[in-house]
């Protein structure tokens, strides 16, 4: 291929990646364009931006656009792991189909809702530092500004101004109402996305601002409302993992050391808040009512029952339902427990398939900010580390596998001090 015809679909391939990672992340803009000009419907807007992901990426992989060398063994795990997972939960939903309990559309549908991003995961694995990360802090610290902004707006005002639900029921924007008070979701599906990502831009420009560099200014605005949004979410599953990654951040040096370790306390503080709420929560409305949590546990034991009555191929193998899938697949309790979810849907055997890859995935992270140390990669191996606490209080996946794939695809271009441009 000539070079200066290489270069151009470099180009290409690399505005469409920051387009599509965008309409990824910010998952309420393409839903809310639909909604506008499409008289209140939306049809298939994730599916849409997960599978052209998925195209442009296999597209950059046989037209053998450049990608930066790394060595990093887990990479080979994480793409093994995710081909094998795929087969199994593949298989396992085509039984399901073929038994009669749903059809192809459900099943396409189910592994949408969970695993949609995991295909682009594999093959980004494969194209390291395709981006070029050249201005990313700057750009980045812009966009948090205004998504945060318009979150605050929406606290302020009391009103969302966009959309909360389609007409033909394909798109809501869940949990937006905490009591009599909004809760900011921004651009986004939820207030907690809003706040997972308001999280690790926080971490993203904390690390940025603890080395040396530019824009100094527009990156402490863009720490301090990323901060601001964090608190508008009302959201204490996002408060705790505040909490946990800030001091992790600040205490990396000292802990990256116990690399196993970092998750497993993550796991161990989340257990113990699930746990003392019973003792000293409030029964009144507010953040410190344990209602929500004994509903939790009312649910946890609803799908656990579930489980039991299907008999050891139901805790093998699962019951092929999820909880935000199709129609005829969606589960009438909501689960919010990203390992009880894994498990009703496929299983423990998909499970633990499932744990592999972001086991791989975390060594990723973790192996990528050892050898090419930045801001990003900081901020996300950091970001992963709370992964368990997530896990425990709702069903956090998609937010853990966008990040992986920003801090796999771009690289940081670095100065001749080694700090970050």
């Amino acid at each position: 291929m000539p070079q200066s015809v290489k270069t151009e679909v470099k180009g290409f391939v690399q505005a469409a990646l920051w387009l599509l990672l965008l309409l990824g992340i910010v998952d309420g803009i393409l839903p809310t364009l639909q909604m506008t000009l499409l008289d209140g419907r939306v049809f298939a807007s994730g599916v849409i931006v997960k599978a052209a992901l998925l195209l442009i990426l296999a597209f950059a992989y046989r037209a053998h656009v450049d990608a930066d060398p790394e060595h990093l063994n887990a990479k080979y795990i994480l793409v093994s792991s995710t081909l094998v997972f795929l087969i199994y939960a593949t298989l396992r939903l085509l039984v399901a189909m073929w038994g009669g309990q749903f059809n192809l559309t459900h099943v396409l549908a189910d592994m949408n809702a969970y695993y949609g991003y995991l295909p682009a995961v594999m093959l980004a694995a494969l194209l390291p530092g395709i981006l070029s990360g050249k201005r990313f802090i700057p750009v980045t610290a812009s966009v948090v500004i205004m998504l945060a902004a318009f979150g605050l707006l929406q606290v302020v005002v009391g009103q969302p101004f966009t959309g909360t639900a389609s007409v033909n029921a394909s798109y809501v924007v869940h949990s937006w109402m905490f009591y009599d008070s909004l809760r900011a979701f921004s651009l986004f599906s939820s207030p907690s996305m809003f706040g997972m990502f308001m999280l690790f831009a926080l971490l993203i420009m904390l690390a940025q601002l603890r080395m040396e560099g530019q824009h100094r200014v527009l990156i402490a605005a863009g720490l301090v409302f990323a901060a601001a949004a964090v608190i508008v979410t009302m959201t204490r599953q996002v408060y705790l993992l505040t909490v946990w990654s800030v001091l992790v951040l600040l205490l990396w040096r000292q802990l990256r050391s116990f690399r196993y370790l970092i998750p497993a306390a993550s796991l161990l503080l989340a257990l113990a808040v699930l746990l003392l709420p019973l003792q000293f929560g409030s029964s009144a409305p507010g953040l410190l009512s344990h209602a929500s949590l004994l509903q939790r546990f009312q649910n946890w034991q609803f799908h656990l029952q579930a489980l039991a009555d299907g008999g050891a191929a139901a805790w093998l193998f699962g019951l092929a339902v999820t909880q935000h899938g199709s129609q005829a697949t969606q589960l009438p309790v909501l689960i919010d427990n990203t390992p009880l979810a894994l498990v009703v849907h496929l299983g423990f055997v998909g499970f633990g398939l499932f744990l592999t890859i972001f086991l791989a995935g975390w060594e990723v992270l973790f192996q990528r900010t050892v050898r090419f140390p930045s801001p990003l990669t900081r901020a996300a191996v950091v970001f992963w580390s709370g992964w368990p606490i997530a896990w425990c209080f709702s069903i956090a996946i998609v937010p853990y596998l966008l990040v992986l794939l920003l801090a796999v695809l771009i690289r940081e271009q670095m100065d001749s001090t080694g700090i970050p441009s």
